[in-house]
């Protein structure tokens, strides 16, 4: 079990890189390319680009959750047909976003003062196209089909980089860029879309009572709450904030959010196997334990980096114009302070710990109630988001701090990431 769970780690692992690098690219490339102006219309695409990691990382964890329980009482068939259900519920409800996007976009556009054309309707394209690709990667990650998955992501940042810079050089702008992401999920969903046999569409099976309706009842509210406390200050900003001012916010919150999605990507590889102990009766809390340690570890450097050298990490990937360095200085150890928050959240989920729900909620209403009071500028906005998300992480640690301690005490009785270098080596 040891050398399996370090092979899928080092498969996600190394392809996680590989996709980052190209992401990276890409995001240097559109730092460079657009104005602070231009920047805020791509503060609604950066927007739904987060909401999408969130809706991902609750989709992953709902159906890892119940292809572990189906896995479990060796029903191959219900597994079936829950993936099934899973991929068509998805698809069909980003195809409802979509036509809102179509119906609505002038009243969004206005709402939101956008000056890119078609945007709207451009973004509920990506939200339907990326839908897509969720719905099939949920099920590969899942069945813990990492290779194939891994693969995928590649190709699709590849893909963005190319046709993204193509079609921003063509004149296209944030419109151009989100042309990019919508290419690179098409291509993604095909990729995955062929890896499945013909029989898995058509294999007809009941799913029977396996309380599904109460994960989602506890399950949906986590996503909604977690999709506020990383995203609900993006849209203020934009709404509130002059334009170069929302511009500039936008800026920071692509470089501040990298923690929050290096914790997803922990979370990918922690929940299905954190959902199969579970199921099975088995401990999982070294599981915890290995995902705070190594969120802790690359998240932090990262936060400490950013805080004490703001300016240099805004050159990495914006012109001199973008002033962000102030920003930075709350923004970045505001999101590590989610990140290790939403870690601990991710795992009580898994393991059916359900009262979890209620600080999770309460911090997402108290920062939209606290956000429509206080947002005169960029930098009010960050602090408010410093205290608050350091206020919920500590809580968290308060009501959970028996699980977190058990959890860091743990032996490495597991495995551990740096054994990868010996799993190699043999």
């Amino acid at each position: 079990m040891a050398r399996e769970i370090l092979r899928d780690t080092a498969i996600t692992g190394m392809m996680g890189l590989a996709g980052s690098l190209f992401s990276y690219l890409f995001l240097l490339f559109l730092g460079k390319s657009l104005s602070p102006v231009e920047f805020s219309d791509f503060s609604l695409v950066l927007s739904s680009l987060i909401l999408l990691s969130v809706i991902s990382m609750i989709y992953n964890a709902v159906v890892v959750r119940f292809i572990a329980y189906f896995s479990s009482k060796s029903q191959k068939d219900k597994i079936v047909t829950f993936s099934k259900r899973s991929l068509y519920t998805i698809i069909l409800f980003g195809i409802s976003l979509f036509l809102l996007s179509v119906l609505f976009d002038k009243q969004v556009e206005s709402f939101f003062n956008v000056n890119s054309p078609f945007l709207i309707p451009l973004i509920g394209l990506f939200i339907l196209a990326d839908f897509c690709a969720i719905g099939f990667g949920g099920i590969l990650n899942g069945l813990q089909r990492f290779a194939i998955l891994g693969s995928a992501r590649i190709v699709q940042t590849i893909v963005i980089l190319g046709v993204g810079v193509f079609l921003v050089k063509s004149g296209f702008g944030v419109s151009g860029a989100l042309g990019g992401l919508i290419a690179g999920s098409v291509v993604v969903s095909i990729i995955c879309f062929l890896s499945f046999k013909k029989s898995f569409f058509v294999q007809p099976s009941k799913i029977g009572k396996a309380g599904l309706p109460k994960y989602l009842f506890f399950a949906i509210p986590i996503a909604l709450s977690l999709g506020v406390l990383i995203n609900a200050d993006l849209l203020i900003a934009k709404y509130y904030l002059p334009t170069e001012e929302a511009g500039l916010y936008a800026a920071a919150t692509v470089i501040g959010v990298i923690s929050f999605f290096i914790m997803i990507s922990v979370v990918r590889v922690m929940f299905p196997k954190v959902a199969d102990f579970s199921e099975n009766g088995k401990d999982s809390l070294v599981l915890l334990k290995e995902g705070l340690q190594y969120t802790l570890a690359m998240t932090g450097a990262l936060t400490l980096a950013i805080v004490l050298f703001p300016t240099l990490a805004s050159r990495l990937l914006f012109a001199k114009n973008y002033l962000i360095s102030d920003l930075l200085r709350w923004y970045a150890p505001s999101t590590f302070f989610l990140s290790i928050s939403s870690i601990i959240v991710m795992y009580l989920l898994a393991t059916k710990k359900y009262a979890v729900v209620i600080p999770t909620l309460c911090f997402a209403i108290a920062k939209i109630l606290l956000l429509l009071e206080f947002h005169s500028s960029a930098i009010q906005i960050a602090q408010l988001l410093f205290w608050l998300n350091g206020a919920m992480l500590l809580l968290i640690l308060l009501f959970y701090k028996d699980t977190v301690i058990l959890a860091l005490r743990k032996r490495k009785d597991y495995f551990d990431y740096t054994d990868l270098l010996e799993y190699y080596r043999s």
